[in-house]
């Protein structure tokens, strides 16, 4: 999509699988068994009543079914993130 609007890559960083994933918040207490662990309790606190309250319990519920399946993706690679910096 970048080169398609004219832009050039100078830099691109491939951060898939499940290690780099949790460089992203280093010193967290990751548990690859439970995908909300991603989430601190305090910011679960914090997240679940405002789902709950605005759309009910069946958001949060998808959200920890399809957290197990984005979990496994990573951890086998398949999803990631990546860091491009480009110009134009």
């Amino acid at each position: 999509m970048l080169v398609s609007a004219g832009a050039v890559s100078k830099v691109v960083e491939d951060w898939s699988g499940i290690e780099n994933a949790m460089k992203i918040r280093p010193g967290h207490r990751w548990n690859l068994e439970n995908s909300l662990d991603l989430f601190t309790m305090r910011e679960k606190l914090k997240l679940i009543p405002r789902l709950v309250f605005k759309y009910g319990i069946g958001p949060v519920l998808d959200l920890s079914r399809s957290g197990k399946q984005l979990l496994r993706y990573e951890t086998d690679g398949y999803l990631g993130y990546a860091l491009i910096i480009a110009s134009k």
